[in-house]
């Protein structure tokens, strides 16, 4: 009868880590999920308000040579900031599928005793830090030169001579 008891009590006690390891399962795969929607909202937002600003104001500004080609290269980098940033969002999905496979390989080590995947948390980590951050950093950096090239230009256009 101890037995019987002793065995409940341990079944009862895996089942509460099990559901434990699964709610954190399902957590991971939620946060890596808004990572990657977070981080495409803020730079669709920025580059893609850049690119519309520079359509904007491209056809009245587009009469002298060098203000045209200040603003096509400004447009030019808010452009390849913009498909950074959605590759890195689009990198990042497969991310949540490295975490959320790491973590039930983690769960089937602990109660079935063998492991499908082991090599997902170590390649969820590597894409993180080789090609999400990198990416999101990428895009930052760039939107950071078109900015430069429209302060360029519109420096350029304060010194030209009035009409």
């Amino acid at each position: 009868m101890a037995d019987d008891n002793d065995r409940k009590m341990q079944h009862q006690s895996n089942l509460t880590e099990y559901q434990a390891h699964f709610n954190y399962a399902m957590h991971a795969d939620q946060i890596a999920a808004e990572i990657g929607v977070f981080v495409l909202k803020i730079m669709l937002l920025v580059n893609a308000g850049g690119l519309i600003t520079l359509m904007g104001v491209y056809q009245p500004l587009a009469e002298t040579p060098k203000i045209a080609a200040g603003l096509t290269w400004a447009g030019k980098y808010f452009l390849w900031a913009l498909m950074t940033a959605m590759i890195a969002a689009f990198i990042s999905y497969f991310y949540q599928g490295l975490i959320v496979e790491g973590e039930w390989s983690k769960m089937q080590l602990k109660f079935e005793k063998k492991i499908y995947r082991p090599w997902a948390s170590k390649v969820a980590a590597a894409v993180i830090w080789g090609l999400i951050i990198p990416g999101i950093v990428a895009s930052f950096v760039l939107f950071a030169f078109g900015a430069y090239e429209v302060l360029n230009t519109l420096e350029m256009l304060a010194q030209l001579p009035a009409k």
